[in-house]
């Protein structure tokens, strides 16, 4: 847990256990969930329920809120022990597959915020660390719910899967009429984020079964290669270097020509998709992410410098 937390501006630090990049509107990260039978009510060809029991993650502590003037803490500590309740029999109700019930539940909750405690719903720094509480709940709802993008997903759960991120928002607009608008509009930007991870995932699920197909057929990967080595890499590769300015072309001819030679390694190997997804990860940790560190770190230098 954060020993010094600020929820003005819900700039949440990287190291925090509440930081998650796919609620930033950047990424999306899943866990698996195991098959299993039909259920009545919604056509799902498996449910997570090896994940019943599941625990969200702390919420804030009111220890970690600075409240303004006016806001009483008891309040608020009543408040986030009801939503953290809300949101649990939330998850727990998403593991049952049991989708329907969510929108029942999202209504009664927020409907039913006793009076005294409405008040508080319009303060702004309570309302982001409703948007905190939320983006804990769809990270731990998107771990149950979407496996790796390397599981394949049946047809019945992917169009159930889909839906829920559809009417989310809908559910959510019903539930919170007449309560803030600083409140609905904070849960509905979630929610919308939120459904957008759902379809990018459900997106790449079917984007990697696809290429596992390809990968998998031994016809297939014989035509790639063959293709593959009918290219002029050398060509593409000097212009490509030549548009590229104030870089070492020397170093990234060598670091390009490498990625090559293991992507065509690849190809002979008739490696699984598996392996291919760890070569893209790696050429975007080292052209990217670390060219991109070093870019930080040179800037830095020379404005320290001028």
């Amino acid at each position: 847990m954060e020993q010094k937390y600020h929820y003005y501006g819900i700039a949440v630090r990287d190291s925090s256990i509440y930081y998650e990049v796919m609620y930033s509107a950047k990424s999306a990260t899943s866990t698996t969930a195991d098959p299993k039978k039909e259920l009545p009510k919604q056509v799902v060809s498996y449910s997570p329920r090896s994940k019943l029991g599941t625990l969200l993650p702390d919420f804030p502590d009111i220890s970690q809120i600075v409240l303004p003037e006016g806001v009483e803490e008891t309040k608020v500590v009543t408040f986030l022990m009801m939503y953290r309740t809300h949101c649990q029999r939330l998850l727990d109700t998403v593991i049952r597959a049991s989708f329907d019930e969510v929108q029942t539940f999202l209504l009664h909750f927020w409907q039913g915020v006793p009076s005294h405690l409405t008040p508080i719903l319009a303060c702004d720094v309570m309302v982001k660390v409703i948007g905190v509480c939320d983006s804990v709940l769809y990270k731990a709802v998107a771990g149950v719910l979407m496996p790796s993008v390397l599981q394949a997903l049946p047809d019945s759960l992917t169009q159930v899967i889909r839906r829920f991120g559809r009417q989310l928002e809908d559910w959510l607009r019903s539930a919170l009429h007449g309560l803030p608008q600083v409140l609905t509009e904070i849960k509905l930007d979630l929610a919308r984020r939120f459904s957008q991870v759902v379809k990018r995932q459900i997106s790449l699920n079917h984007l990697v079964q696809a290429s596992r197909t390809v990968v998998n057929s031994q016809e297939m990967v014989t035509q790639l290669l063959a293709d593959w080595l009918s290219i002029d890499l050398g060509s593409i590769l000097k212009q490509t270097l030549y548009t590229m300015e104030e870089q070492d072309t020397g170093r990234e001819n060598k670091a390009i020509t490498h990625m090559c030679t293991e992507f065509e390694k690849l190809l002979e190997d008739q490696a699984p998709v598996e392996a291919y997804i760890e070569w893209l990860d790696n050429m975007v940790d080292s052209c990217v992410v670390k060219v991109g560190k070093r870019t930080s770190v040179v800037t830095m230098v020379k404005k320290t410098t001028f």
